[in-house]
């Protein structure tokens, strides 16, 4: 089966260090990916080059077969869900979710759009607030809810699970399994714990190498403790 998406010896430099180096690994369509690393390690540099919104120093990227960049933000495409927002985009949750569906759709109906998407993120109360004033919790269900709206077939976050309280780890989890099951999506996530992530696939990136950890690991779920290495986070 060919792969969802495709990376081929990722290499990133930020001067004459070697944040990333030979990162080659594959997703199938369905997948649970979390990319466990430690602090500096690089992991949001992997995150954007997943997205296409960063070149990497060397190395390919394919989704779908594409250079990752040409569906970013389409529909059925790739999408980073975010937790930081440009004001530009509106001042409320709500507008900020309706964003990616202004001017495709009527104004209404991307309103009424962006209310599912939190609802389906159990965000709705979050509607009238605006995001720079939740809690890093609530932005990250703002931020999935906006992501959703283009109904992508990956959806890769950044650190999503950073500073949960555990009762809301547990349910963002549980969000990015139903997103997969009855949403169709492939979910790849950097995280510095993987606490938890019974059914996912786990990668470990340290020194700029990514790894599989071995399959009594990801049963067990420990927190990863990764030394720091160079930089990049």
């Amino acid at each position: 089966m060919t792969p969802l998406l495709e990376l081929e010896t990722i290499a990133w430099r930020q001067g004459a260090r070697e944040v990333l180096r030979s990162v080659t690994f594959s997703v199938q369509a369905g997948e649970l990916l979390a990319i466990g690393a430690g602090a500096d390690a690089g992991k949001s540099t992997l995150a954007q080059i997943i997205i296409g919104a960063r070149e990497p120093s060397a190395g390919t990227v394919r989704f779908d077969g594409e250079p990752p960049r040409s569906q970013l933000g389409q529909p059925g495409g790739l999408q980073l869900a975010r937790i930081t927002f440009l004001p530009a985009l509106g001042r409320t949750s709500l507008e900020q979710v309706a964003a990616p569906r202004s001017g495709v759709v009527s104004a209404r109906r991307a309103r009424d759009e962006a209310g599912e998407a939190l609802r389906l993120t159990n965000a709705t109360r979050l509607a009238d607030q605006r995001p720079v004033d939740l809690h890093h919790d609530d932005r990250v269900r703002v931020g999935i809810a906006q992501a959703v709206m283009t109904r992508p077939r990956l959806l890769v976050l950044d650190e999503p699970l950073r500073g949960a309280e555990p009762s809301n780890r547990d349910e963002l989890l549980m969000l990015l399994r139903l997103l997969r099951d009855r949403h169709a999506m492939t979910i790849v996530m950097t995280t510095s714990s993987i606490k938890g992530l019974g059914g996912w696939r786990i990668e470990d990136l340290a020194d700029g190498v990514l790894e599989a950890r071995a399959a009594a690991a990801r049963a067990g779920g420990e927190v990863v403790h990764l030394p720091r290495r160079g930089t990049g986070s």
